[in-house]
C-alpha cells in the first residue's frame, strides 16, 4: 500500500489545504512584485513623455500619455484586486476548512488579521486611494485637456473619447476597490459631509436668489412707484427731472425694497 494511501483522511486534506496556502501566498508575493513595478514603470514611462513634449511637443505624444496611464493603472489595479482577493479567500474559506483539523484554540493564520487591525489603516487605504488616481488618472486627464487645446483631427478625436471613457472607469474601479476602506475612514467621512454642506449651501443660495428676482420683477411691472423726492446740492428737497433721474430713483427704491 502507498504512502499517501496510508495517510489519514484528516491528515490528507490538513496537507492539501496547507499545501494550496503556499501556493496562494507564492501568487500574492509576486503580484505584489508586479503592482509595486508598476508605480515605477509608471514614474518612467510619464517622465519619458514629458521629456518627448519639452522637445517635440504634438498631438501624438499626447494622445499616447492616457493611453499608456490607462493600461499601465488596469493592469495595477487588477494585481491589487487579486492580493486582496487572496487574502480574502485565506481569511475566509480556507481557514474555515482549517478550523476543526486544529487541536488548537488559537486562530489559524492570525497576521491576516494582525496587519488590518491597526487604526490608522483605512486612513492609509484612503491615502493610497489618492496616490493611486494622481498617479495613473490624472497625468492622463492633464494630457487630454492640453491634446483637445490643440485641434486635433477627427481620427485622433475618436481616441480621445474612447480614453476618456477608459480613464472614468478607472476612476471608478479604484473607488469601488477601495470601497470598504472609505466608509471606515474618518477623513473620508468629513470629507464626503464638507461636500455634502457646500452643495446645500449653493442650492439653498440659488433658490434664494431666484426668490429675490422673482419679487424683483414683481414689484416692478406690477407695483406703482412713487416719484422719490431727491435732494439738490444745497440740502433742499426737489422732485426729479424727466431726464432719467426719477427712473435711476424707481431702481433704487426697488433694490431697497428687496
Amino acid at each position: 500500500m502507498s504512502a499517501g494511501l496510508s495517510t489519514p483522511p484528516t491528515e490528507l486534506m490538513l496537507q492539501l489545504l496547507l499545501a494550496e496556502y503556499d501556493k496562494l501566498k507564492d501568487e500574492q508575493l509576486k503580484r505584489i512584485s508586479i503592482r509595486d513595478g508598476l508605480v515605477g514603470g509608471t514614474v518612467a514611462a510619464l517622465t519619458t513623455a514629458v521629456t518627448l513634449l519639452a522637445t517635440r511637443f504634438g498631438a501624438g505624444t499626447l494622445i499616447a500619455i492616457p493611453l499608456a496611464c490607462m493600461l499601465l493603472g488596469w493592469v495595477y489595479l487588477t494585481n491589487d484586486r487579486m492580493i486582496s482577493s487572496i487574502g480574502r479567500y485565506v481569511r475566509g474559506p480556507l481557514r474555515d476548512q482549517l478550523k476543526p483539523m486544529l487541536d488548537s484554540s488559537e486562530t489559524a493564520f492570525s497576521w491576516e488579521d494582525f496587519h488590518r487591525s491597526g487604526e490608522l489603516r483605512h486612513r492609509w487605504k484612503a491615502a493610497q486611494l489618492v496616490g493611486d488616481i494622481l498617479l495613473f488618472a490624472a497625468p492622463g486627464t492633464v494630457a487630454l485637456v492640453a491634446f483637445f487645446l490643440t485641434r486635433p483631427s477627427q481620427g485622433l478625436l475618436v481616441v480621445a473619447g474612447i480614453e476618456v471613457i477608459g480613464l472614468i472607469g478607472l476612476c471608478v474601479a479604484f473607488v469601488y476597490s477601495h470601497r470598504t476602506a472609505l466608509k471606515q475612514s474618518l477623513i473620508a467621512t468629513r470629507l464626503s459631509h464638507t461636500i455634502f454642506a457646500i452643495v446645500a449651501v449653493w442650492r439653498e443660495t440659488a433658490r434664494q436668489t431666484r426668490h429675490a428676482t422673482a419679487v424683483i420683477d414683481r414689484l416692478s411691472l406690477t407695483a406703482p412707484l412713487p416719484n422719490l423726492p431727491l435732494k439738490d446740492q444745497g440740502g433742499a428737497l426737489r422732485a426729479p427731472r424727466e431726464n432719467g433721474e426719477g427712473e435711476r430713483a424707481r431702481s433704487a427704491w426697488v433694490v431697497l425694497i428687496a
